[in-house]
């Protein structure tokens, strides 16, 4: 098993209208809190178990898998440590619904 001894916040984006324009106004909203995780600083084009990692990852973030609780995708964000990560992958290395992998990169 393994120790999750970081604590990161998963966060979803919502668009509004603006009041006057009626542009669309993108703000960022909690979609998960406290979910322990560990954090690697990684390489982009690393394998790891047979998989070959994104390009632009920065970042392995490994947790618990959710199984139905919520889902996270690649148009959410994590924040942790003081830092926002957007997501560029999002899976179960083994399929087995043990672990939940996310590929991030630093956003700018």
């Amino acid at each position: 098993m393994r120790n999750y001894t970081n604590v990161a916040t998963v966060e979803r984006v919502t668009i509004s209208a603006h009041a006057d324009t009626n542009e669309p106004v993108e703000s960022w909203a909690t979609h998960v809190s406290n979910l322990f995780c560990s954090v690697e600083f990684v390489v982009g084009g690393e394998v790891r178990r047979g998989r070959q990692m994104q390009a632009t990852t920065t970042t392995l973030i490994r947790t618990h898998h959710t199984q139905g609780d919520f889902t996270i995708t690649t148009a959410d964000r994590v924040s942790f440590d003081g830092r926002t990560l957007g997501i560029v992958a999002s899976y179960d290395p083994t399929g087995r619904r043990e672990e939940l992998w996310l590929e991030c990169r630093e956003n700018s």
